[in-house]
This record gives C-alpha cells, sequence and structure tokens, in this order.
C-alpha cells in the first residue's frame, strides 16, 4: 500500500458515503497500478493508513469486489484482482442500457429546478476543465449522472442503476487521466443537457448511451496501461 501516514480522502459529495470514498482511493491505487495484481489487502492496515474503523474499509473492499477489483481468496482475504476487459465492458453495456432508460424518462419528467440544477452542474465540469482538475471534474461528473438518474422519479430504476453505477465508477474515474477525456466528455453532457433541456426524449436516451460507450471503450483502454505500468513495476525490482 503507498506509504503515507494517513491517507487523504476527497471531500464528500452530498449523500456520498465514507466507503464510496474509501472504494474510490483504493480503486484509483489499483487501476494506476500502486496496488498490483495479487497483492493483499489488508483491512486493519487500511483502516489505520486512513484512520477509520474496519467497518468502512470492508465495505468497500466488497463494493470493490463487484466491480471485478477485488477477489476473495481462502485463507488470504481480499487481494487485488486481474480484472477482465470483457467483463468490464458488460457492466458498462448494462449501466448504458439503465442511464439511457432514465436520461429518456428524465427527459420528460424533471422539474424546471432539476433542470437548472443540471445544467449549473454542467457549469462546474466545464470550470473544472478549465482548471484541469481531474478532482474536480470527477466529482461534478457524478453529481451530474446522480441528477440525470433522480430526474427520472422512478424509484426501482434508481436503485438498480445506482447499483451498477458503484461498479463501474473506478473506471469512470481512471479514464478521466487519458488525452483530450475531459474535453470530450464534457462536449458529450453539454448535449445531454440541451436535448434534455427541449424535452428530446429519443435523443437524450442515445446521447447517454453513445457516451458511456466511449467511456467503456477509454476505461478499457485504462487497464492496458494498468497493467502496463504494473508490469514495469515488477522487472524494476528485480
Amino acid at each position: 500500500m503507498p506509504r503515507t501516514s494517513q491517507a487523504k480522502l476527497e471531500r464528500a459529495d452530498l449523500g456520498d458515503t465514507l466507503p464510496d470514498r474509501l472504494r474510490r482511493q483504493i480503486g484509483e491505487w489499483i487501476l494506476g497500478g500502486t496496488l498490483p495484481s495479487g497483492r493483499r489487502l489488508d483491512e486493519r492496515g487500511l483502516a489505520e493508513q486512513f484512520g477509520v474503523s474496519r467497518t468502512p474499509v470492508r465495505e468497500a473492499l466488497r463494493q470493490l469486489h463487484s466491480a471485478g477489483l477485488v477477489e476473495i481468496v481462502a485463507n488470504r482475504g481480499a487481494v487485488v484482482a486481474a480484472v477482465d476487459v470483457d467483463k468490464l465492458v458488460e457492466l458498462f453495456e448494462v449501466v448504458a442500457v439503465l442511464e439511457a432508460a432514465c436520461a429518456r424518462l428524465a427527459a420528460v419528467r424533471m422539474t424546471p429546478v432539476e433542470r437548472g440544477r443540471l445544467a449549473e452542474i454542467h457549469v462546474a465540469e466545464v470550470t473544472a476543465v478549465g482548471r484541469r482538475s481531474h478532482e474536480a471534474f470527477a466529482t461534478a461528473n457524478r453529481q451530474f449522472h446522480t441528477a440525470i438518474v433522480a430526474g427520472a422519479h422512478n424509484a426501482s430504476l434508481a436503485e438498480a442503476t445506482n447499483a451498477y453505477r458503484v461498479r463501474t465508477a473506478p473506471f469512470r474515474k481512471a479514464q478521466l487521466a487519458l488525452p483530450g477525456r475531459l474535453a470530450a466528455m464534457v462536449t458529450d453532457d453539454a448535449r445531454i443537457v440541451t436535448l434534455i433541456a427541449s424535452r428530446d426524449a429519443d435523443g437524450a436516451a442515445t446521447a447517454i448511451k453513445e457516451h458511456l460507450e466511449s467511456t467503456a471503450f477509454h476505461a478499457a483502454k485504462c487497464l492496458d496501461s494498468a497493467a502496463t505500468h504494473a508490469l514495469n513495476t515488477r522487472r524494476s525490482k528485480r
């Protein structure tokens, strides 16, 4: 694990939980190659590093297990998994279908206040791109998708969508570091805002589906980069 006296967690979003923030940080370490495939993840050590109890760490590891980033191995506990790109693409296919359904409903069900809030969040995304802040963009982007899911006003659909969003969250953030991704994503989101504002249900559904398909493609590229980085790191230590 990274050698820090206490890892710093990003500021919480509204409704964010401690396990969510732990999951994002540990997921970043895994996808960034800091925690290579096969590395044991000690609950107690992580809890001490983050300055928290073992309970939120255990929940974060459970979420990472659902995302395919962590395996639970007999007699070893949680270990970093070798991520299956095909499985990742499957997960994003499901998320794309679910979020497209949310966007379709949001286009006709969002209140004027909710539409205004979505536009405000997009402005925050644009500001983050101007500052070249991946952290600020990631926060605003989570809020953007959360607003669309909530705007569908369908609790059952929201529950299913958010469950899969959690599973793809580490990969969504990882691909932000790729060249040109921030600008491309903010352009995609501008299109989605416009389509929802004009109550174009079909257009909004298509736009968010295409956006998430592109996200899946770039997330898969990150996996290749992470694998290469981990391999080079192991070689350098020989």
